[in-house]
């Protein structure tokens, strides 16, 4: 581009910034102009109208929506940033000119306003904004917040942005509207705009060291309104008849309004002052004196209040009847239409049906074709051959002894014709090799297979002679342990005898002392003759024999003692090794009882528990028996199975040694079933008791019966052992 073009797009540019500024700056002075010809009451009216529509605009903000809401302020906010990203430094330095001077215009307007004007202005102001405030949403005020965030950061960075020159020229422009602003201001305003500095500046420099004296000045406050608002009920509840009720309008008007509509709410509210009366009284009064004293009164006289006096004497004057209406005896005309319509109805139906009786009906006619009759038959015999009631049964199919061959599937036929195919390409390399001069291999693999046949053999023998030999060995440890139990069984009857055959030789000996004591008193009554001879015989006869006794009761009882600790010693060895044996066992406490009795019911099925432990235990033997039948069967089957698949004929593995195994497997079995028949039949046996004689031999009897039990429990094993 020509420098001739350049320049004179530069000076168009110039000029239209300055005509912009121009016609700014004459909206300015209008606007000026006119604020400072308006009286206080314009002021006051233009101010009231801004916060109308303000409190208007918030109230639309408020009740749309939250999409809106935020679609309005990012179309202001996008709106503001792009007119000041629009403007050059001149238009913002104008900007920030006008705005200054309408904000100090407005500062000069409202210190020469009267106190009355200004705090209407100040409350329509701040209700403006309150209102506006507290009906925006969260997303209203965070949008708020961050325009004018953005209009502050953006106003930042244009003045940071500006040139030297500019900053020079705004803040000449800010100096000269602040220096005509003050030179055009009268002495009252001067005066007045001193005084706010002075204020601002004291209050500033004050507020630091009056915390104290506002604490002062709030309690004094509540004191002064808590007195006020005392003498404000005693007028209202004891002197409201001797003022009246504008010198009580007045006084209310004195006082802070917030606090004088939340006293009468208190005071017009029933339900308040009962429960204030209550809080009051309770501590003094009973509960049931201020129901029936206090609070019943008060509730009575306002119900009676509202009350209507009636006069006893007068009778009360009734309102008049309404009178009966003419159309309660007359039918309504909708009835008589409709009867009128019934009848024409009916004559109408009556006409139709003589039309019709009139006409010949052509397609009443009864016969049909031939055709339709086949039709009809070839329908019918259909029908008949579905149903199914003289069926016959199907026969079932017969069982063959054979079994039915087994259809090959495809894949199984593939396989089959795989194996094959590799047969024949073996049997074709073994020819194409012999071609060539290979050697014959076929005799070195028969005589290989043989071989491992035979190793297969000697295998499967060795583990059949394991398998019996196990047998073998767990019916000895069977019958080594039956063993044991006889033995065990063997020692109790041997204790058993022997505590019976002392018990016997002790009565014997008794009985003997006794007839020996028969005797001697025989002998005494005989000597009555010498009657102190005879006393001091049998003193010195008795004396011996109660000596002898001692000495014969000490001695059985040492002989008594040393026995029973010889068979206490022997008996612990028996249980210790019993103990040993059974370590592995898990035995239950039972109570002990005798299995061999009935319940006595007199019940045909009665046994007794060892009948049936007997009987479970010949069940169970037989179940062994069919189940190992059973498992033999199997195993056969398999073994069959396995000889058809492979197609060999294997030989079925018998040896002298395995028999030998077998017959002594099967003889040691016999011996065993032998030995637990007459088990069962010992513990069928009933112990007897013995007739106690004495104190001594009660205590003999209950220490062996205890020693004989606890024999008994680790002896004799229990039913679920036995099963086992």
């Amino acid at each position: 581009m020509p420098p001739k073009k350049r320049s004179h797009i530069g000076r168009h540019t110039a000029a239209a910034a300055a005509k912009k500024a121009k016609r700014s700056a004459i909206n300015a002075s209008a606007v000026a102009a006119q604020r400072a010809s308006e009286d206080p009451q314009q002021r006051a009216t233009r101010l009231a109208t801004n916060a109308a529509v303000a409190s208007y605009d918030a109230a639309s903000t408020a009740s749309d929506g939250p999409e809106t809401r935020s679609k309005r302020s990012a179309i202001n906010a996008s709106a503001v940033a792009a007119q000041r990203a629009s403007e050059d430094p001149q238009q913002r330095a104008t900007r920030l000119a006008t705005n200054a001077a309408v904000a100090s215009y407005d500062a000069a307007s409202t210190a020469s306003d009267g106190p009355e004007t200004r705090s209407k202005r100040n409350a329509i102001n701040a209700s403006a904004v309150a209102a506006q405030r507290a009906s925006e949403d969260p997303q209203q005020r965070a949008t708020r917040l961050a325009t004018n965030a953005a209009v502050a950061s953006y106003d930042a960075a244009s003045m940071a942005s500006d040139s030297p020159e500019t900053r020079s020229k705004r803040s000449a422009i800010n100096a000269s509207a602040v220096a005509a602003q003050r030179a055009s201001e009268d002495p009252q305003q001067r005066a007045t705009r001193l005084a706010t500095n002075a204020a601002a500046t004291a209050a500033s420099t004050f507020s630091t060291h009056s915390h104290d004296s506002d604490q002062q000045r709030s309690t004094f406050q509540r004191n002064s309104r808590r007195r006020g608002l005392t003498i404000l009920t005693y007028i209202y509840i004891f002197k409201l008849k001797q003022f009246t009720l504008t010198f009580f309008l007045e006084i209310l008007d004195s006082l802070d309004p917030i606090h004088v509509s939340k006293y009468l709410e208190f005071l017009t509210s029933r339900d308040q002052i009962i429960i204030q009366i209550t809080k009051v009284c309770r501590p003094f009064y009973d509960d049931k004196f201020l129901k029936n004293k206090v609070m019943k009164p008060l509730l009575e006289a306002a119900y009676l209040r509202n009350l209507e006096k009636k006069s006893l004497t007068q009778i009360p004057k009734l309102g008049k009847a309404k009178p009966v209406p003419k159309t309660l005896y007359e039918e309504p005309s909708e009835f008589k239409t409709l009867y009128s319509l019934k009848k024409n109805n009916k004559a109408l139906a009556e006409e139709h049906l003589k039309e019709l009786a009139n006409l010949e009906l052509n397609c009443a006619d009864p016969t049909l074709k031939e055709k339709t009759y086949l039709k009809l038959r070839e329908i019918e015999n259909e029908r008949n051959k579905l149903l199914q009631f003289n069926k016959k049964k199907c026969i079932s199919l017969p069982k063959f002894e054979t079994p039915t061959p087994i259809k090959m599937t495809k894949a199984a036929v593939l396989r089959e014709g795989k194996v094959h195919l590799k047969e024949e390409e073996a049997e074709l390399k073994w020819l194409e090799e012999l071609e060539k001069g290979g050697k014959e291999d076929r005799q070195f693999v028969k005589w290989q297979n043989t071989m491992k046949e035979q190793d297969m053999k000697q295998s499967m023998l060795e583990l059949e002679k394991l398998r019996l030999k196990s047998k073998i060995i767990r019916e000895d440890a069977i019958l080594a342990k039956e063993k044991l139990q006889e033995e065990n069984r063997r020692t109790v009857l041997q204790l058993k005898q022997e505590t019976e055959e002392m018990l016997q030789d002790y009565l014997q000996q008794q009985l003997e002392e006794e007839q020996q004591s028969k005797k001697v008193v025989q002998e005494v009554a005989e000597s009555q003759k010498t009657v102190n001879d005879a006393k001091k015989k049998v003193h010195e006869q008795k004396k011996k024999i109660v000596q002898d006794v001692q000495r014969g009761k000490q001695e059985l009882n040492a002989a008594a003692l040393e026995n029973a600790t010889i068979e206490m010693e022997k008996r612990l060895e028996i249980i210790d090794r019993i103990r040993v044996l059974t370590a592995t066992q898990q035995y239950h406490n039972t109570k002990l009882f005798d299995t061999t009795e009935t319940s006595g019911l007199g019940l045909l099925s009665e046994m007794s528990l060892a009948e049936l432990q007997e009987r479970l235990a010949v069940m169970k033997r037989w179940e062994q028996e069919d189940q190992e039948k059973k498992r033999y069967e199997i195993l056969l089957s398999k073994q069959k199975q396995k000889e058809a698949i492979k197609e060999d004929s294997h030989s079925k593995i018998f040896d002298d040694e395995i028999n030998v195994l077998q017959r002594l497997l099967e003889e040691k079995r016999s011996r065993r079933l032998k030995c637990m028949q007459p088990s069962s039949k010992q513990n069928s046996r009933k112990s007897s008791p013995h007739k106690q004689t004495g104190k001594y031999m009660e205590q003999e009897d209950s220490c062996k019966e205890k020693v004989i039990k606890d024999i008994h429990v680790t002896f004799y094993p229990t039913a679920r052992e036995q099963s086992r």
